[in-house]
């Protein structure tokens, strides 16, 4: 969620409802002013997990985005890089080498946030026996913690993807209980702290005042809740009962634009199809094609 929009109440309430090619979102606030309060927004699935390497999907992503920052973010034009937990880094001039320089900043519970911490991270990506992730980072040969302002990785052959969306963890609070985290971290890196998951019900923020950017976290939480009925959720945006709702049924956007109290805007985006082959099943098939012929 946007940092500078909040629901703090006033007379000239607006809904927006924002159309993309696969997600869609209907929002409802005050002017794009000072916010406040705590932003609503209604989804169709609960969350599954707050451990970053143990899930794919993007209803933890987006989850994700508000608790944990990362070492490089990507602007939003999608096109460059621009610094996140790490202030500046430097590429050798073979690709292999990287060496980045930590800001200044602190996790939630007050600890610094240091080049171990990154380094952690990263290798637990690769080497974790949960990690879905691990493939995209067995490029990485070493990441090493010189000090606790400099993380040096050596890659064992040039790659820029694996700079994206790298979650910083609290080391310390990891290895205190891997599961416990999952369920509910006890540190966080990001603008949010997760201080409450009602499963099958919502997921509940609140600010980071140790956030290295807190000053600019205009809300004081986010809820996200979870309606699972696309007209339910349409529902309760209209009645007030949430600021924000995505998946809006595209059968539905031409009668929401109608709407005078509803702003719709369009929205770019993306969209992947996956088939999965499971391996046994696929084996099985051959054979009994080699059979049949």
């Amino acid at each position: 969620p946007d940092n500078n929009k909040g629901n703090e109440t006033m007379k000239n309430r607006w809904m927006t409802l924002s159309v993309a090619t696969v997600l869609a979102a209907l929002t409802l606030g005050t002017t794009i002013a000072e916010a406040a309060g705590v932003l609503t927004i209604g989804r169709r699935e609960d969350s599954t997990t707050f451990d970053p390497i143990k899930t794919a999907q993007n209803v933890d992503n987006w989850v994700f985005s508000n608790v944990f920052d990362v070492l490089i973010r990507v602007d939003k034009t999608g096109t460059k890089l621009e610094p996140g937990l790490a202030e500046s880094w430097t590429v050798s001039d073979d690709g292999l080498t990287y060496t980045f320089k930590m800001r200044d900043a602190k996790f939630s519970d007050g600890s610094p946030i240091t080049a171990g911490d990154a380094a952690f991270s990263l290798l637990r990506i690769r080497d974790n026996k949960g990690s879905l992730w691990s493939d995209s980072y067995k490029v990485i040969d070493t990441a090493q913690a010189t000090d606790d302002k400099t993380l040096v990785v050596k890659l064992k052959n040039p790659s820029a993807p694996f700079l994206s969306n790298v979650s910083v963890l609290s080391k310390k609070a990891v290895e205190a209980g891997e599961d416990a985290f999952g369920e509910l971290p006890t540190a966080s890196s990001g603008a949010f702290i997760v201080k409450e998951w009602r499963r099958g019900d919502r997921v509940i923020l609140e600010k980071n005042p140790n956030f290295w950017q807190a000053d600019r976290v205009k809300l004081d939480g986010v809820e996200w809740i979870s309606v699972p009925d696309d007209n339910t959720r349409m529902l309760n945006v209209q009645a007030g009962e949430l600021d924000t709702a995505i998946f809006v049924p595209f059968s539905r956007v031409e009668e929401l634009k109608k709407d005078a109290n509803l702003q719709v805007l369009i929205e770019t985006s993306t969209r992947e199809d996956h088939l999965l082959i499971n391996h046994e099943h696929g084996a099985l098939a051959k054979k009994e094609v080699r059979q049949a012929l």
